[in-house]
């Protein structure tokens, strides 16, 4: 009930300035990453402090927003009730199936620490998966990777019927744990992976990196790619799933959000609805 009493605090808030600057500097419309369901907590922390923060540790600690071995309370959110805005950023809100209200969070800082964009939250692997309460029901389902690429999608196909996003956050895409989402998508057709590779950025370059990432590298197995995945976890069904996505090989220096930054996003996805249709 804590998520829930969470939301219940920030659901109503409108972005802040700094917030909707940030979002549209990443090409997003600040109106639209509401719908999303993005808030900035900043808002909202003294209500926070009083309303949640001060149940049971045990509480906090089975919700996931207290770890004695990390420092207590979840950490951006520590931060920024000690004041330190080096932890300000948007958070996005992560569903479960059958819940109607978050079970977890993902918190983009608004300025990078070093390597570090990204502070995630959560009591279970479906807390690294954005979008599964919209795409559940979805007939095509659009899969990317990291929350960038994954708010841009979901934008741009908000007003598509039966088109929705899922993004991959934390679990990569080669992951073998791919069970925990693809069960849930329980009106898949079909599916498009669209999964970044930027070449230039590894040694070795490999050809038709979404593929790869798709079925895996090499005999020996020690990579699985997402088709591993759905075998482990369809078996004698995995052909079918399999055969019901379509892999897109989004290589360079481009990713799909600078994709939507550059106003080109909107226009790809029904190439790519048409491809597979």
């Amino acid at each position: 009930y804590i998520h829930e009493k969470l939301w219940g605090l920030v659901k109503d808030l409108p972005l802040s300035k700094r917030a909707s600057s940030y979002l549209a500097s990443r090409g997003l419309d600040p109106n639209a990453m509401h719908r999303l369901g993005v808030r900035d907590w900043s808002l909202a922390l003294a209500n926070i402090e009083r309303g949640v923060l001060r149940e049971e540790r045990s509480v906090l600690e089975h919700a996931g927003l207290y770890d004695e071995d990390k420092g207590g309370i979840w950490l951006p959110l520590r931060e920024m009730l000690a004041g330190n805005d080096n932890y300000a950023g948007v958070v996005i809100p992560v569903y479960w199936p059958g819940h109607d209200h978050p079970m977890g969070w993902r918190w983009r800082l608004i300025h990078p620490l070093g390597n570090i964009k990204t502070l995630g939250h959560g009591t279970s692997g479906h807390s690294d998966i954005l979008g599964l309460d919209r795409a559940h029901a979805a007939h095509t389902v659009i899969v990317c990777e990291g929350e960038p690429d994954y708010l841009s999608v979901a934008e741009c196909v908000e007003d598509l019927d039966g088109v929705e996003a899922i993004g991959l956050c934390s679990i990569v895409a080669t992951d073998t744990r791919q069970g925990h989402w693809l069960e849930h998508l329980e009106g898949m057709e079909r599916g498009i992976f669209a999964v970044h590779f930027d070449r230039d950025k590894t040694t070795g370059a490999r050809a038709e990196v979404a593929r790869h990432n798709f079925y895996g590298a090499g005999a020996s197995g020690k990579q699985q790619g997402l088709a591993q995945g759905m075998v482990a976890y369809f078996g004698e069904g995995a052909r079918d799933a399999i055969e019901q996505f379509r892999v897109l090989d989004i290589d360079g220096a481009h990713d799909l959000n600078d994709w939507h930054k550059a106003g080109e996003l909107e226009d790809a996805i029904p190439t790519w609805l048409d491809a597979t249709s």
